[in-house]
């Protein structure tokens, strides 16, 4: 018998969230915050652009191609 899931339950519905980001008012920028994220972003595109081309590779070797660029 299946169970009903509650209203309020998000388990695994990770497409529909939202976030919410409010401002915090300062100074002077939080330059060690702003750095890493910085770092972050760039790490992870990097990430994806070495993920598409190992699989773009793989995808040619399997056809027969060469791997010569």
């Amino acid at each position: 018998m299946a169970t009903k899931k509650s209203e309020g339950s998000r388990g695994g519905d990770t497409a529909r969230r939202r976030l919410r980001v409010r401002s915090v008012r300062r100074d002077t920028p939080d330059l060690k915050k702003l750095s890493r994220a910085l770092i972050a972003l760039a790490t992870a595109q990097l990430e994806a652009e070495a993920k598409a081309e190992h699989a773009k590779r793989a995808g040619t070797r399997r056809r027969g191609g060469s791997d010569a660029a």
